[in-house]
């Protein structure tokens, strides 16, 4: 196994290319893959980005790229990667200085201090000195009933349990944190952005913080 890594990584850090690779014959220091355990309860929509396996790129801090087939799993924040050649499914947590590209979107881990836990985060302006980012969540919610966050694979079906999204945009700037919500006074209020700036630009347009694309425009100004 140890030879096989080597061969893996050896041709990409030399040429930088990228390598299509096999769950099976793929580990790496800053990839730790287990086996998928299957869910034994019947819940209405799914808990991924896209439930499709989708070809995308692996991207580490040195430049190294390997494609493979790869879905988002929100519900347990972590990445799903299936052979080629067979129905096996294996999960990873993505890490720091590691990048992954699917369906179009860049993803990136970030630890959160508060919670002293890493978690995965979709960059939509990366740029100084604010960035902009996703953070995707789903939760099970069922009637009557607090939304948890993952079904046990012990419990029984339930038809009524759904994925819900609850997904929300983070603002980061000067080490500080903002999770947006549909207030700009709550934002000025929290001090992570230049007031008279701030002002200025939502005069000449305004900006509906609860729509992803009006917030991206927002903060690309702000960084002009």
């Amino acid at each position: 196994m140890k030879n096989l890594i080597i061969l893996l990584f050896f041709p990409a850090l030399i040429w930088g290319q990228n390598i299509s690779i096999d769950p099976r014959n793929f580990n790496s220091g800053n990839i730790e893959l287990t086996r998928a355990v299957n869910e034994n309860r019947n819940i209405k929509g799914h808990p991924y980005l896209e439930e499709d396996f989708s070809i995308s790129t692996i991207e580490f801090k040195n430049g190294t790229t390997y494609e493979g087939l790869i879905r988002f799993n929100i519900g347990k924040d972590i990445f799903e990667m299936k052979s080629n050649t067979s129905e096996e499914i294996y999960e990873f947590k993505l890490k720091p200085g590691i990048r992954i590209t699917l369906s179009g979107k860049t993803f990136e881990a970030k630890l959160l201090s508060s919670e002293k836990s890493l978690a995965t985060f979709e960059i939509l302006v990366n740029d100084m000195p604010y960035s902009l980012y996703k953070y995707h969540k789903k939760i099970i919610k069922e009637p009557r009933k607090d939304g948890i966050a993952m079904p046990s694979s012990n419990q029984g079906n339930n038809s009524d349990a759904f994925w819900s999204e609850q997904s929300s945009l983070i603002l980061m700037a000067k080490n500080q944190v903002y999770e947006i919500e549909k207030s700009h006074k709550r934002l000025l209020k929290s001090g992570i952005v230049d007031p008279t700036k701030y002002n200025e630009i939502t005069k000449k347009k305004k900006f509906k913080l609860d729509k992803t694309v009006d917030v991206i425009a927002l903060v690309k100004a702000l960084n002009q």
